[in-house]
């Protein structure tokens, strides 16, 4: 996926069972740490959280979002970006990765 930088973005990702019935994800709580490469040392480039960037769009339908700000995307370096999304709730059986998104970060063409 790419993201220019002082962009606002939103996505929303589903989540299916292997028949490709909604899962429940009504209580989740997810954390996702942004950094250039998976290796770098902390702190991230930023971390999105249920109250900052992260919410259940809808819960039964399996439908989680994310957002990204300007003043976020304006952060991320030119090239690529990664974050996984990790849920943190207390029903959580530990802090579990769920999924893994690569970005290709690029510069706007036209700024105004």
């Amino acid at each position: 996926m790419a993201v220019y930088q002082y962009t606002y973005y939103n996505i929303v990702f589903l989540f299916a069972d292997s028949a490709g019935d909604p899962v429940d994800i009504t209580d989740w709580e997810f954390v996702a740490e942004f950094r250039q490469h998976v290796p770098d040392p902390d702190p991230p480039i930023f971390t999105l959280t249920m109250s900052d960037g992260i919410y259940i769009v809808d819960g039964p339908a399996g439908r989680l979002g994310m957002y990204l700000t300007e003043e976020q995307t304006a952060l991320l370096p030119v090239g690529k970006v990664v974050t996984d999304f990790i849920r943190v709730d207390n029903d959580s059986p530990g802090n579990v990765r769920y999924f893994g998104v690569k970005f290709k970060v690029r510069q706007p063409v036209t700024r105004l």
